[in-house]
């Protein structure tokens, strides 16, 4: 996880490099992606130009014979034009029917022959200038032919007409021969949907829907015409299709340029892309890594002297160094700053402190000295607590002895009415009375001292 300011900074520098390089990367590649899907349709419009243009010729050559010899050649042919055709222009076989039903050919034909009941025959006359049939496969030999047929015209007037069979081997050859890269390929087809020639030969004659159903008749058609290429899949390869018709047939050249290998560039450049970016993002962290490791350094200094500081055993007489003026530099010097005002700080506390702790001395005296005379106040309330104790039993003597002397004065009084048997003992109680009046006097005297002394 980003738990630390460095790692957190990395971690954004880095991303902004990922996502710049991605996006300039992007970029590149869409303008490459383009630039190469022109260059592809470029190449596969060069390659099917080029090809067809071989196959025009083909067929130009093989159309241009026959039509010279509708031209020359005679009722019967007497001097053999058709079949001196074939040797001169490649057709195996030439045949030449007239419209009276007779015929020459170069191959050897069934007992009956009628040379106007036969399709290229009827084909000829159809069209009413040179054309070429639909493909055909020999019975004996299995290769398939077309044949080019001519009307052959006398002041507007059908004679005949003059075939010339040829087998696609020719068209074959050329088609063999595209192979822009290894797994590409290029075929003939009618625009029914026939093909006519393939690299595979188990294809020849059948319908293009076998290569991919969305080669249909109209699909085809539609190629013909298409600025940009048809993608399908043959044989489970995805594949780029142009197609262009060859001149004078109802055929259609189409090169399939396999797409893997003709973006493989693309995917290179994508490929290299992606490791570029993963590499530039590796040097930015390392460059934003060691060019920030200095400041960082610095910023735990920081930290460790807060953290030395908050734990109670910093040494604040020492002081951070300040190097650029950077917000590194500057926080070292707030610190510093901050240092100084604590250490301030602290001294005037501790000058407090000392003044107090005098004050707590003074204090402490008058307390002690408070405690002494305390201690004195306590000793003389015991003493009076004591006098009073004594005072209290005297009075009580004195109380005892004032009744006594009462008593004694009421017996007094008695023995005087008795007379005076009773003087002597009156004269005795009255020295007795005399002694506890000593005593009061020795008890008031003892009061008097106690009230001096409060």
């Amino acid at each position: 996880m980003l738990t630390t300011l460095r790692s957190k900074i990395l971690a954004i520098s880095t991303a902004t490099v990922v996502c710049a390089l991605a996006i300039t990367g992007a970029a590149t590649y869409s303008i490459t992606r383009t630039s190469t899907f022109q260059t592809i349709e470029q190449d596969l419009d060069a390659i099917t130009a080029g090809n067809t243009m071989a196959i025009d010729q083909w067929v130009a050559s093989k159309a241009l014979a026959v039509t010279a010899a509708a031209a020359a050649i005679e009722q019967g042919d007497p001097h053999d034009y058709a079949a001196y055709m074939g040797k001169a222009s490649g057709f195996p076989i030439t045949t030449v029917g007239w419209e009276d039903k007779t015929f020459k050919s170069t191959t050897q034909t069934a007992a009956g022959y009628d040379p106007t009941a036969r399709p290229w025959y009827k084909a000829a006359v159809q069209a009413g200038k040179l054309t070429v049939t639909k493909p055909y496969g020999d019975s004996s030999t299995g290769i398939s032919f077309v044949a080019f047929v001519a009307p052959i015209l006398r002041s507007g007037a059908l004679q005949g007409v003059i075939s010339g069979a040829v087998p696609l081997t020719g068209v074959r050859d050329v088609v063999a021969t595209i192979r822009p890269t290894p797994n590409s390929l290029g075929f003939v087809v009618s625009t029914d949907g026939q093909l006519l020639a393939h690299a595979d030969a188990k294809l020849i004659l059948k319908p293009a829907a076998d290569l991919s159903p969305l080669l249909t008749p109209a699909a085809l058609t539609a190629l013909a015409t298409a600025k940009q290429p048809l993608e399908v899949e043959l044989d489970g390869r995805a594949k780029l299709l142009k197609a262009r018709p060859v001149q004078g047939t109802d055929w259609l050249l189409v090169v399939a340029l396999d797409k893997a290998e003709a973006t493989a560039g693309l995917r290179s450049v994508l490929q290299t892309l992606a490791i570029a970016i993963v590499l530039l993002a590796l040097i930015a962290a390392a460059v934003s890594a060691a060019l920030t490791a200095t400041s960082f350094r610095r910023l735990s200094q920081v930290r460790d002297a807060m953290d030395t500081v908050g734990s109670g055993g910093g040494d604040l007489t020492q002081r951070l160094p300040v190097h650029g003026n950077d917000e590194v530099a500057q926080i070292a010097a707030s610190f510093n700053q901050f240092v100084e005002q604590i250490a301030a700080v602290l001294k005037d506390v501790q000058s407090g402190v000392e003044s107090m702790k005098t004050a707590t001395d003074e204090i402490k005296a008058g307390n002690q000295d408070l405690s002494n005379r305390t201690e004195g106040s306590a000793s003389a309330i015991q003493e009076t607590s004591a006098s009073l104790s004594q005072l209290t039993v005297n009075v009580k003597q004195s109380a005892d002895a004032a009744a006594l002397a009462t008593r004694l004065a009421n017996e007094a009084s008695a023995s005087a009415a008795k007379g005076g048997e009773v003087v002597g003992s009156a004269v005795s109680t009255m020295d007795d009375i005399s002694g506890a009046s000593s005593k009061i006097g020795e008890i008031i005297g003892v009061i008097d001292s106690i009230a001096f002394q409060t």
